[in-house]
């Protein structure tokens, strides 16, 4: 205690408090951590944002000595390389159509080797008017050649909906152009069911229909028992039109059938 001005000492009292250090006053950034609680500072001094910045700064030394295109993997585009086409060097020949998960493309001889183990299911058959069941080697090649034989006569296309990125064989669409208007039909494996793509191929066939065919109307006929197939055309814009029944053997007799309809704005 030292000596006050009157003479007298000054008291432990009457000193006059040191004033405490700020709060967020700190070594290690405090007032970034305050406005950025998620954020935490490196050894470099500068905030560390996730695993773009990570991949940034173990290049960035590389960086200097790269010259020409850029051909270093991206994180970013992980989740999408497999939808660009352009990064897939494996597209299929004849494709008329690309949704983000699949393509379609014509239906070639030799597929019936893919076709078979897929509609060998009566799960699959019995939704349908035309596969037979069982569905073997030889009622596979039939159906491919039938349907080949159909498209160089001018009276149906059979597509081939083939997943990106692993060109898997999930099933077929189709439009039969000797009737007025055009129907449209398809149908997935059993495996690829509520996966969505049948969402994806029938509009990609419907804008083909419009844009190269000049399509201003299509047909799509389907059991009544076959909520799903509804649901979908009704998604997709076609609206319930008529409904009959009609002797089908091979489906177990009498079926109600229902026309949707779909028509272009």
């Amino acid at each position: 205690m030292g000596a006050h001005r009157d003479g007298h000492r000054q008291s432990r009292r009457s000193r006059r408090p040191r004033r405490p250090a700020h709060p967020h006053r700190r070594h290690s950034g405090g007032a970034e951590r305050r406005d950025r609680p998620g954020l935490q500072r490196r050894k470099t001094h500068r905030l560390h944002e996730g695993r773009r910045d990570l991949h940034r700064s173990r290049y960035r030394g590389r960086q200097s000595r790269i010259r020409g295109v850029d051909l270093r993997p991206d994180p970013r585009l992980y989740r999408y390389q497999r939808g660009l086409p352009f990064l897939n060097p494996g597209a299929p020949e004849n494709i008329i159509a690309r949704t983000p998960r699949l393509f379609l493309r014509k239906l070639a001889a030799g597929d019936d080797r893919i076709l078979q183990p897929l509609a060998n299911d009566w799960e699959v058959v019995r939704q349908t008017a035309r596969l037979p069941f069982p569905f073997g080697a030889f009622e596979a090649r039939n159906f491919v050649d039938e349907a080949l034989h159909a498209a160089r006569h001018g009276k149906e296309m059979v597509f081939a909906v083939l997943r990106q990125h692993d060109q898997a064989f999930t099933g077929l669409i189709g439009l039969v152009l000797d009737t007025a208007p055009v129907e449209i039909g398809y149908w997935l494996g059993q495996k690829y069911w509520g996966q969505g793509y049948a969402s994806e191929a029938v509009p990609a066939v419907m804008r083909y229909a419009q844009d190269s065919l000049k399509c201003r109307k299509l047909d799509a006929i389907v059991f009544e028992d076959n909520h799903v197939s509804a649901r979908l055309l009704i998604k997709c814009g076609f609206w319930f039109l008529e409904q009959w029944e009609e002797d089908i053997p091979e489906r177990g007799g009498l079926k109600t059938l229902c026309r949707y309809q779909w028509r272009a704005e």
